[in-house]
This record gives C-alpha cells, structure tokens and sequence, in this order.
C-alpha cells in the first residue's frame, strides 16, 4: 500500500483505482472508508463509491448518520456534474423512504429533479 501511495502522491491516477479495489476485496471496511475520503477529494467520482458504502453501513447498524454522509457524498459528486442514474435514484429513495417516516425533509422540485435523473437509463 505505501508503493501506491507514494504513486498516487506522484499523481498516479491508476494507484488510485489500485487501493481502492484493494480494500474493496480485503474487506477492510475501515482501511476502505478511509481511502475513498482521501481520493474523492481529488476524483469527485469516489463520493459515489463512498456513498453506496455508506448506504451498506446504514444496513448493518441503522445509524442514521450514515444515510446522511451518503446524501452528503451523492451530492457531492452531484456538485461535479457526475450523479448518474443509479445514484440519483438511491437518492431519491433515500428521500422517499426517509421522507416518509419523518427523519428527512425535501422539497419536490429536487425529488422531481432526482427523479428525471433517475430515469435518463430507461
């Protein structure tokens, strides 16, 4: 892992890609957690990635707090013009599942907006 951080300091943007896949397959959900804050500073893509982590973690636990960094990362990345479909439709359910029971607010015109980004794959 140091030779690729030293590659990635270098700007190595394959030594990214390289850690990221490695904590993915050890299961090392911290050592994961962890990298993918480091890189999405850098690549806006990884909120994406660290959101969908986000969302697992919620299914372990239910700590509402990580359904809120998920949002937080999805918009993010939503900053940078790259909410595709499948996030933007997590998204959406997230208000919807959440909005329903009280614990999220929303306006409609942003779960209508999620809604047509959601549907750009259909």
């Amino acid at each position: 892992m140091n030779i690729f951080r030293e590659a990635e300091a270098e700007g190595s943007e394959l030594a990214v890609i390289f850690q990221a896949i490695y904590y993915d397959e050890a299961k090392d959900k911290t050592g994961q957690e962890e990298c993918l804050i480091r890189i999405a500073e850098k690549y806006p893509f990884f909120n994406l990635m660290l959101g969908e982590s986000y969302v697992k973690k919620y299914g372990e636990c239910e700590d509402f707090s990580y359904i809120q960094k998920a949002i937080e990362c999805y918009y993010k990345a939503d900053a940078h013009g790259i909410l595709i479909p499948k996030y933007a439709n997590a998204l959406w359910g997230m208000y919807d599942y959440f909005g329903q029971k009280g614990m999220l607010e929303y306006d409609e015109q942003e779960v209508e907006r999620l809604k047509v980004l959601a549907k750009r794959t259909y």
